[in-house]
Parts: structure tokens; sequence; C-alpha cells
């Protein structure tokens, strides 16, 4: 009941496309496919025994800023002090997770 796994996914339209073909040898391989200008979109989500604690859903690529946003106005307020419910964040090793200011918030909430 303590555990809150924290991570983001990113999804595109364009992620479908395929690049890599077969072809006879002396020959290009070729694919005619509607051009896709897509949008990326990001969610940052933390998922607990229970079901999503937080969630956000952004249109593009998300920083280390907005993962600063996304703890502190999404995920730190639903969480509690150690040992509570919620009070263990597991992160990826994502270089974003390395802010000081998520460690310096999570010292705050005490979790």
């Amino acid at each position: 009941q303590q555990l809150v796994f924290y991570d983001e996914s990113a999804y595109d339209k364009r992620l479908h496309m395929r690049y890599n073909g077969w072809a006879p040898t002396g020959h290009w391989a070729q694919v005619w496919a509607p051009f896709v200008k897509g949008q990326q979109f990001t969610i940052g989500a933390g998922l607990g025994f229970n079901g999503y604690v937080g969630y956000t859903i952004q249109a593009g690529p998300m920083d280390a800023d907005d993962c600063v946003s996304v703890f502190e106005e999404v995920l730190l307020p639903h969480c509690n002090p150690y040992p509570g419910e919620y009070s263990v964040i597991l992160l990826d090793n994502s270089l974003i997770h390395k802010d000081e200011c998520i460690a310096q918030m999570c010292r705050d909430h005490r979790v």
C-alpha cells in the first residue's frame, strides 16, 4: 500500500510508420503511405496498488521542469508521510527524475 510507481510514456502517430522493408536484390524497398504530421503527447502517471494516484497528459515531450510540476501539483498532494499509504515513490533512472527540486519536495513531504 505504500508504493507508488511513477513513469512517463509518449505517443505519436508517426511511431507506427515502417522504416525498413524487404525487396529483391538490387531494388529499393518502397512503401506508399499517407503523410502523417502527428503531434506527440506525453503522459506522466503515478500508479499505486489501488489504481492511479495521479496523472497528467501534455502535448509535446516532458522535460525536468515539467516533471517537477507533475510532482508538485499532481503526485505529491496524494502522498502521505512515511510509513503511510502512498509514501514510497519508485522512479526509473531517467535524467529528468534526477532534478534536485524533486528530491527536495519529496523530503519536504516526508516521502
